[in-house]
């Protein structure tokens, strides 16, 4: 005190000891001053003691700690450090510098980014520091930090911000501890956590597992994925809580049987809305719970249903089906049969295999050159189309079982089924009773063979052609008339044998004919074998089915030469007929006149008796000549015929000429011309007819005074 009064300046005192009632062993701290007072007061100071003996006791009990903590750090395995808020290290335990690989001094004071040879280690675990101060809140970290080998290690870090007296943080302490093996062994059992599960949810198959109180312990991604849920919604939660309908379901017996009984259960159920699905569950029980199995069989079931309607409809085709059907397997065994297959062959007994078709009787009844031989077990169409032969329209002639003894005509059609590797994996034959057709057909081959047997009797040239004109059939005459071949006359061939000049009509009129369905009629020539042609008579007929659709044409030519010539003679005939009638009333007019001329003679002359023998004499004369023309015009067959036969006698030409002027007298005396006549003294006879050289004398001067004007002169 006395030096403080001297000198001024102030004394601390560090720490004494000095007893008070209640505690011998109290220590203090104090502090003597000068008080600054006036130089005319006297000096004066001041004492301030502090009884630290609570916070010696702390420090002391705090060295001990430290002494203990130090202890410990040196002694362990986890690594032990101190840093001030600046992130400088201000402790690090033997542990701590043999992950840093440097001595103490090397490390106090500096940063991770100055003594770690790792920038980037370095860098996270001082970002990692600064957010634990930051934050003020501890924080434990996995930090990677290489050994000083640069062998990568793993550090599980508890790191705690430390305080001042004021609150402020002033630092960082922290514990690492090396988990590198455990988290290699995280990684392993992660890892095979991970493929598990990347197996769970790669299969198609949903997995829930459920423990002994019901309550799911887990359920896959893709089971979440089926039912629409997620995964966490399930867990931990009792099945009979999350659906208490699901007791009364299917699934819900199930699996209390699968849990109840120790035995796997397998079923299949449908949900309705929202799932809209058909599940297939597969129930696993064990000591700890159920595992259950379930995947959508929607597809399957719609699948199986649409194959189940598929077949409902295959069988109603095949039993409405005219033709007989049957399914086999590669071995032979005829697996489907249908009721027509079935009547046809009397209800056969199903074969198992190829060698049972030894059973069933048959015979070839095509036109090859086995016609009539027994079908063997492998030359059944199906035996040969489970050989991969397709067989085609093979008819052959079978004794069903029942009634035995009768035969039926069938046609087989076979093809085997092969599947993706091209193997054969069946076969289906189909089966036609034809044998009513069969009979038919021969029935129309028999009227067929008689019609053509028929037509080739007939005297006509006759042949048959297609609805669109062409020509398929001609009969025997056809071929004798023209001297041609079937070969040269197929089809239009015909065209060969027609005049060329009048084809082109045929042709026009026979197209018609095709285009329109109206029959054909028409006369033509023919070439016939000797190269002459002669007209025929072509009559074309067409035949219709029953809703009168032409499906055939039949025609004939009928040689017409023989009635031409007929028809020709007779037309010659009529016209000589009528030259022939023509010229006899020509003829009969000219008795008429000198008949008519002495018949006034008579009335008028009655009483000169030579007058009336000159009359006489001439109506006498001329009508015997008009006897004899009568004669003439009554023989029919000469008239019809064109001939006149003569009636040759001598005659006295005088009196022919006489018998001529009295018929034509008449006549030019009307038309008033001068008639000379000039005969011989002598007697002129001729060889004739004196009717005809009458005829053509008259005729001759009735021409003359005919065609002479009136009163004579030119005409």
């Amino acid at each position: 005190m006395q030096e403080v009064l001297k000198t001024g300046k102030p004394w601390h005192i560090a720490q004494f000891s000095m007893p008070v009632p209640d505690d011998a062993d109290a220590v203090w701290v104090g502090r003597v001053e000068r008080l600054p007072l006036q130089p005319e007061f006297p000096a004066a100071i001041t004492v301030w003691m502090q009884n630290v003996t609570r916070s010696v006791q702390t420090e002391m009990a705090l060295r001990q700690d430290v002494a203990l903590m130090r202890a410990i750090s040196e002694t362990s395995t986890d690594v032990m450090f101190a840093k001030d808020c600046h992130g400088r290290m201000r402790f690090a335990n033997p542990a701590a510098l043999e992950l840093i690989g440097k001595p103490l001094d090397r490390v106090l004071g500096r940063t991770d980014a100055e003594f770690l040879e790792d920038q980037f280690a370095a860098q996270s675990v001082m970002n990692n520091d600064r957010r634990v101060m930051d934050s003020n809140m501890a924080e434990e970290v996995e930090e990677e930090v290489p050994l000083p080998d640069g062998t990568k290690r793993v550090w599980l870090s508890q790191k705690r911000p430390y305080h001042d007296e004021s609150g402020r943080v002033t630092g960082l302490l922290g514990i690492s501890r090396d988990i590198t093996e455990r988290k290699q062994a995280e990684a392993k059992l992660q890892e095979a956590h991970d493929t598990l599960q990347g197996v769970l949810n790669s299969i198609s198959d949903g997995l829930a597992i459920l423990d002994r109180n019901w309550c799911y312990t887990y359920l896959s991604e893709t089971g979440a994925k089926m039912l629409g849920i997620k995964a966490e919604d399930l867990l931990g939660k009792c099945l009979w809580n999350l659906y208490p309908h699901a007791g009364n379901s299917l699934f819900g017996r199930e699996c209390r049987r699968a849990m109840n009984t120790g035995v796997a259960t397998h079923f299949e159920e449908y949900y309705p809305e929202p799932l809209n699905m058909w599940v297939e569950c597969h129930c696993y029980p064990s000591p700890a719970g159920l595992s259950v199995y379930f995947r959508d069989v929607t597809d399957r079931r719609r699948a199986q249903d649409a194959a189940a309607e598929s077949e409902r409809r295959i069988n109603a085709l095949l039993e409405a089906s005219p033709v007989g059907l049957a399914y086999s397997a590669p071995g032979g065994k005829v697996l489907v049969m249908n009721s027509e297959a079935q009547r046809i062959w009397g209800n056969p007994p199903m074969p198992e295999r190829i060698d049972d078709y030894a059973q069933w009787k048959g015979w070839f009844a095509d036109d090859s050159a086995r016609l009539g031989e027994p079908v063997g077990p492998h030359e059944w169409p199906t035996a040969r189309a489970l050989a991969g032969e397709t067989v085609i329209d093979e008819v052959l002639e079978i004794e069903p079982f029942d009634p035995p003894g009768t035969r039926r005509t069938i046609m087989f059609r076979s093809a085997p089924i092969h599947g993706v590797d091209g193997a054969v994996t069946g076969a289906v034959t189909a089966q036609m009773d034809i044998t009513e057709q069969v009979s038919i057909r021969t029935a129309v081959a028999e009227a067929d063979r008689r019609i053509r047997q028929l037509a080739n009797t007939i005297p006509q040239l006759a042949w048959m052609a297609n609805a669109d004109g062409y020509i398929h059939w001609y009969n025997e005459r056809w071929y004798a008339y023209t001297g041609t071949t079937p070969a040269e006359m197929e089809g239009w061939g015909w065209q060969s044998v027609h005049d060329p000049v009048g084809l082109p009509k045929v042709i026009e009129l026979w197209t018609h004919s095709i285009a329109t369905g109206i029959r054909f009629e028409m006369t033509f020539p023919l070439r016939g074998h000797d190269g002459v042609y002669r007209p025929f008579y072509t009559l074309v007929e067409p035949l219709r089915d029953a809703s009168g659709t032409v499906v055939q044409w039949f025609g004939t030519n009928t040689d017409v030469s023989a009635l031409q010539k007929t028809q020709e003679e007779l037309q010659e005939a009529n016209r000589r007929k009528d030259e022939f009638l023509a010229m006899l009333a020509h003829e009969l007019r000219n008795p008429l006149a000198p008949i008519s001329t002495a018949a006034q003679l008579l009335r008028l002359k009655a009483d000169d008796p030579k007058r009336v023998a000159l009359s006489c004499e001439i109506i006498g004369r001329q009508v015997h000549h008009m006897t004899e023309l009568i004669d003439d015009l009554l023989d029919v067959s000469r008239v019809t015929r064109g001939l006149i036969e003569l009636d040759k006698q001598p005659v006295d030409i005088k009196s022919v000429i006489g018998n001529a002027v009295e018929q034509t007298r008449p006549l030019i005396e009307s038309r008033e011309h001068t008639l000379s006549i000039q005969l011989g003294s002598l007697h002129a006879t001729v060889l004739g007819d004196p009717v005809r050289l009458v005829q053509v004398i008259s005729n001759v001067m009735n021409n003359a005074a005919k065609y002479t004007s009136q009163g004579g002169g030119l005409p």
